[in-house]
């Protein structure tokens, strides 16, 4: 039974070299960090393929030697834990100052040692420091009745510590709020867009209007002198204007043949029961019908009913605003 506790921050990679060739009975504790979070394709590789127990333990830094302080309580924590068995322990780093631990705990019977990586181990390398050759190890056989400390599955850590799949999940939550809000702002984004949108469409239709409006009046004749002298010379003689009596008419019927087109019975009846003037509901229902959202028609009322602090289009859309619900906003 081989425990190793890794330095990750001290070496890296390097470090974790034969952890392929574990058995199901060692355990690798890898101690990292932000300063040191990341692992080659190779590494990730051997740690699919490795049998022994891994456990990862992310530890807190900001301070001169976190990691180191950390890992050294740990190594008396899993001794104590162990101390019934037979078990070999290796501090796998570079750092010269854990050869203190490595002395100390082989004083006590232990057999702890410092290697530059788990192959050292492995491949029978010279281990250093070795165990004295006077210390006694302490070596007692388990007892039946009680069952033999084994760390369990593969990821899985010791009663009361956070596991690395408990990580992963806490992240994938923190992402899922993340998409959340990322999509929470899209659909703002989106419902701006579209009121843009409606605001070019009025916009162009009021051009529109404003052409149709002044057509008449630029269809009189090419030279603007002559066509004050027309309209002159139609003022003092008083004749009559056939021309836009004609018109009239057909503009009436114009606008009538459009409020057919967006002739909404059932519509006008729930504005007849919200609306105390029926005379406004044509214009109301043709705005209704013309815009997608809820503020491309309360822009259009402001502009068909202004008012004072726009208070006439104020009321007409707070009493019609419950039949708007298959419009978009708010």
């Amino acid at each position: 039974m081989n425990y190793f506790f890794v330095d990750y921050e001290n070496v890296k990679n390097l470090g974790l070299e034969g952890i392929e060739t574990l058995s199901e009975d060692d355990t690798v504790i890898i101690f990292y960090s932000q300063n040191a979070n990341t692992i080659t394709f190779e590494t990730h590789k051997k740690l699919c393929a490795a049998k022994a127990n891994i456990i990862f333990e992310r530890v807190n830094v900001g301070l001169k030697n976190a990691l180191d302080f950390q890992l050294s309580s740990y190594v008396g924590y899993i001794m104590g834990k162990t101390e019934e068995y037979e078990a070999n322990y290796y501090l796998v780093t570079n750092d010269a100052a854990f050869s203190v631990i490595g002395r100390f705990w082989s004083r006590k019977g232990k057999h702890c040692s410092v290697v530059e990586k788990i192959s050292d181990v492995t491949d029978n390398s010279t281990v250093m420091p070795a165990l004295p050759k006077n210390a006694k190890k302490n070596v007692v056989k388990p007892q039946s009745a009680v069952p033999m400390v084994k760390i369990e599955e593969v990821f899985k850590v010791l009663p009361g510590e956070k596991d690395e799949k408990t990580e992963i999940a806490e992240t994938v939550s923190a992402d899922e709020n993340i998409v959340n809000t990322a999509a929470e702002e899209i659909a703002a984004a989106t419902e701006a867009v579209e009121a843009l949108s409606d605001r070019a469409a009025e916009e162009k239709a009021t051009e529109a209007e404003k052409e149709a409006y002044e057509a008449p009046e630029l269809s009189i004749g090419e030279d603007p002198a002559e066509e004050i002298v027309k309209i002159a010379e139609v003022t003092l003689v008083d004749e009559p204007k056939p021309a836009k009596k004609k018109n009239a008419p057909k503009a009436k019927n114009q606008t009538k043949s459009k409020d057919k087109e967006i002739h909404d019975p059932e519509l006008e009846s729930k504005l007849e029961g919200v609306l105390p003037d029926k005379s406004e509901i044509p214009v109301i229902v043709k705005i209704i019908k013309q815009y997608k959202t809820k503020q491309g028609i309360n822009n259009a009322l402001m502009k068909q009913f202004p008012s004072q602090n726009n208070q006439r289009s104020g009321e007409i859309y707070k009493a019609i605003k419950p039949l708007l619900t298959d419009k978009k906003g708010k």
